[in-house]
């Protein structure tokens, strides 16, 4: 039982606060200026110092500073999301769906012509940790996850491989560090940052088609800082000074108005004993330990001959049916199991892979050197060792008749 809650950055109104603003638009006279003052060194001179100068990080950072100022003057606070790349997902967007806000008011200088899109997910110190906490639900229990995450508005760039002179819209979702380490998390970061995407910006990104690129692909285009802006606190009212004490042996006590005052809790008690119930409810169902793949061996079972120990020919001794086992013998250790019904196993439609599983805590993928026969299997649990061991009998080879050039035959095995 997952939920998440989504925390977006205040840049979605970034693109809100285009709309009204002209469109930028380069008439063919304006380009060709452009063009005549590139082609002179000075002109091209000036513009390298002015780059160079908008990229120095020092003026970056007095530029960031300025902007916290600003905002702070407008009576919000600011903190920069500088997103540190964890993966990168390739997949596609519905094309009957508009495109987002950000990127119609830019249809006069870029064209979206692909329904590629690539997701980056990046961790940031800015965002708020993921929680958990313990829930029942129709009689299950399990852990309900709030992770919060950021949201950049979408951005073209052209795609890889087969897009590469394709233009395809890059997304950008941030979570905390920490979000990243609980490697069975990940399948729900990448839901939440699909969901997130369509209802912040009503592009509908295929799930299905989601691929996870190399571990040396973690990012597409280049990181972009962000800004979270938040409202500034308002300052605490000021605390009213205690009522003088009231002589001993005048009056009747407090008044029932202000008993009940003074007997209800302050916001800060509530928080602290919503903590210590939380604490109480994590303490009480300690987490469960991941999935694990369990230790197996498999051991080849032969019919024993006599004639093995014998000076057999050399084509006898050699044939596939004196060399091929008559069962593997599986033994899989699972010290977890406390019930044998919990334990289930099955053979691939090829017969030559063995899946065990035992739910939230084993899962174990066997390949099979040779095929066996699943209707004449047989399965025992070594209760005091903890092992279950599946006899799996082979299934034998087909004999085919091989006819030779000059007519004699032959057997050869097929498996």
């Amino acid at each position: 039982m997952v939920s998440s809650t989504a925390l977006t950055s205040g840049n979605g109104a970034a693109g809100a606060a285009k709309q009204g603003k002209e469109e930028f638009e380069l008439t063919p006279e304006e380009i060709e200026k452009f063009s005549t003052a590139f082609k002179d060194p000075q002109f091209r001179d000036l513009f390298r110092e002015y780059m160079d100068e908008i990229s120095d990080p020092a003026n970056r950072a007095r530029y960031e500073a300025e902007l916290a100022e600003l905002e702070c003057e407008r009576g919000h606070t600011i903190r920069w999301v500088r997103p540190t790349p964890q993966f990168a997902l390739r997949t596609t967007r519905r094309a009957s769906d508009p495109l987002p806000a950000v990127i119609r008011e830019s249809a006069s200088t870029v064209t979206i012509d692909s329904t590629t899109c690539y997701v980056n997910l990046a961790s940031s110190d800015e965002i708020e940790r993921p929680t958990s906490q313990v829930k029942k639900q129709g009689g299950k229990q399990g852990v309900a996850w709030q992770i919060p995450h950021s949201l950049t508005p979408p951005r073209p760039d052209y795609g890889e491989g087969d897009d590469a002179k394709k233009t395809c819209l890059i997304f950008d979702v941030v979570f905390h560090p920490l979000a990243f380490e609980l490697k069975a998390l990940e399948p729900t970061l990448i839901s939440s940052a699909l969901d997130s995407i369509k209802a912040k910006f009503g592009t509908t990104l295929d799930a299905k088609t989601a691929t996870k690129l190399a571990d040396d692909f973690k990012y597409k285009g280049v990181p972009v800082n962000t800004a979270i802006r938040e409202p500034v606190a308002p300052a605490p009212a000021p605390t009213p000074a205690p009522a003088p004490a009231a002589a001993k042996g005048k009056g009747k006590g407090k008044s029932p108005a202000t008993a009940a005052a003074a007997a209800k809790p302050t916001s800060a008690a509530l928080e602290k004993l919503a903590f210590l119930a939380d604490l109480e409810s994590r303490a009480a169902v300690p987490p469960a330990p991941p999935v694990a793949e369990p230790d197996h061996v498999i051991v080849h079972r032969f019919d024993t001959d006599m004639q093995d120990f014998t000076n057999s020919t050399p084509s006898t001794a050699s044939t596939p049916a004196s060399i091929r086992p008559r069962a593997l013998v599986v033994r899989i250790q699972l010290p977890r199991v406390t019930d044998v019904a919990e334990i289930d196993t099955s053979i691939s439609d090829d017969a030559t892979t063995l899946v065990v599983e035992v739910p939230k805590k084993y899962h174990k993928v066997i390949p099979l050197r040779y095929a066996v026969d699943e209707a004449r299997a047989s399965a025992k649990w070594v209760v005091d060792k903890k092992v279950l061991e599946l006899v799996l009998p082979v299934v034998a080879p087909r004999v085919v008749e091989v006819v030779g050039a000059s007519g004699a035959t032959a057997e050869d095995h097929v498996d």
